[in-house]
């Protein structure tokens, strides 16, 4: 049911890296190019969703996974999913018992009912897929030239001091 792109040369741009001098290694280069891929990736997303109130949009984000067993940081891109607490849920409740309404609009559960369908629209309308299908012949594209204009900079911030 999920979709992933997976960059494959990481392992040898790390090499590559770690012969540059180290106050260059330093700059988090890699990751900031890792970044500009996984923002075209959501960038593209949320072209693709379809626009009512924009919520879904919103929900369209990239986040870092900051493992610290990894050396390089790993992103993805998906639809955040709103977490309730425990006393949010309580007090939803108090109201409802009080007999008013009241709506949380910020989740977007039903943005896998619009990418995979449901028995009303079997096919669905799907806008994650086809990002995704945009975008992958493009990542390593981006990535390397985020990856250049990193070292770039960093070589001639080295060169300044």
């Amino acid at each position: 049911m999920a979709e992933s792109v997976t960059l494959t040369g990481v392992d040898e741009m790390r090499r590559q890296l770690r012969e540059l001098p180290a106050e260059i290694n330093k700059q988090g280069i890699l990751n900031r190019a890792l970044l500009a891929g996984a923002k075209t990736l959501r960038d593209e997303a949320r072209a693709k969703a379809p626009v009512k109130t924009g919520a879904l949009q919103k929900s369209i984000i990239v986040y870092r996974d900051r493992n610290p067993a990894r050396s390089v940081a790993k992103y993805s891109v998906f639809v955040r999913k709103i977490k309730i607490s425990k006393k949010v849920k309580k007090l939803l409740r108090k109201v409802r018992i009080a007999g008013t309404k009241l709506r949380i609009s910020d989740d977007t559960f039903y943005w896998k009912f619009i990418e995979f369908g449901w028995s009303g629209l079997p096919g669905g309308s799907p806008f994650f897929r086809p990002a995704i299908m945009i975008v992958e012949p493009q990542l390593v594209r981006i990535v390397g030239d985020e990856l250049q204009r990193g070292i770039d900079a960093a070589l001639r911030r080295a060169g300044a001091k």
